[in-house]
């Protein structure tokens, strides 16, 4: 593999508090100045972007999905000969999706990334699922985006919903197109005891940073971590499905 640099476009679009909607697309301009960006990316001699697909706005209508922007947008990137690493989800769901926690996201998802592999069968990069842990932690724990739930139960279901993605997603996407490549990302924190009554908590919120790389990889987690996702409601079926 060569070595090369990559940039990207923040696209987050998460629900916040009042039921607001903070797109990036449109707060940063993107939206309409898409292909003043890609030349000052291709000026810079940058060949590879991470660039999200709006799944809000494609998916909205899920029996007609909306590809007019995205198609314009990929076309620009495709005429300049930048390779796009295609962000299928990126903090943001469909209004008519309550969350990222709700039961019915994996299938909403599954139906528009099998579309978009269909659609645009000339892109092999992918990041099926933008930072499944942080993803679940702001919106179901922190509270702070999307359904804004603050408890361990809801933070589980929205990491099993957005770790499945991600798994299902490689799979769809492999079956379209036997060749494309997986980048993940996700935050990467740890924490350090400052004495020694801290030292189990730092090793229980260190070890659930790495849930979304662990359950989307198929890494075994530890005992402990396994007895906090059975209680948190995860059983050892679903963990094991992992």
């Amino acid at each position: 593999m060569d070595f090369f640099v990559a940039t990207g476009i923040e696209c987050s679009a998460p629900i916040i508090r009042g039921g607001i909607r903070r797109d990036q697309l449109l707060l940063t301009d993107h939206w309409r100045r898409f292909e003043e960006d890609f030349d000052l990316i291709a000026g810079l001699g940058i060949t590879h972007l991470r660039y999200g697909v709006p799944f809000h706005v494609v998916a909205r209508d899920p029996s007609n999905f909306d590809w007019a922007w995205t198609d314009l947008a990929l076309a620009a990137l495709r005429e300049r000969g930048i390779e796009p690493i295609a962000d299928l989800l990126h903090f943001a769901v469909p209004d008519r999706i309550h969350g990222i926690g709700d039961p019915a996201m994996p299938a909403a998802f599954l139906s528009y990334a099998a579309a978009f592999a269909d659609r645009y069968p000339w892109i092999r990069w992918y990041t099926p699922v933008n930072e499944p842990f942080i993803t679940a932690l702001f919106s179901a724990k922190n509270g702070w985006w999307n359904e804004q739930r603050r408890s361990d139960r809801a933070f589980v279901r929205a990491l099993d919903n957005v770790a499945a993605c991600g798994v299902d997603g490689m799979r769809l996407i492999r079956e379209r197109r036997s060749d494309a490549i997986f980048l993940q990302s996700d935050a990467c924190e740890s924490f350090v005891p400052v004495d020694a009554a801290a030292e189990a908590p730092a090793r229980f919120l260190t070890e659930r940073a790495f849930l979304g790389f662990d359950l989307t990889f198929g890494r075994p987690v530890s005992p402990a971590m396994r007895a906090w996702l059975r209680r948190a409601g995860m059983p050892a079926s679903r963990q094991m499905w992992f």
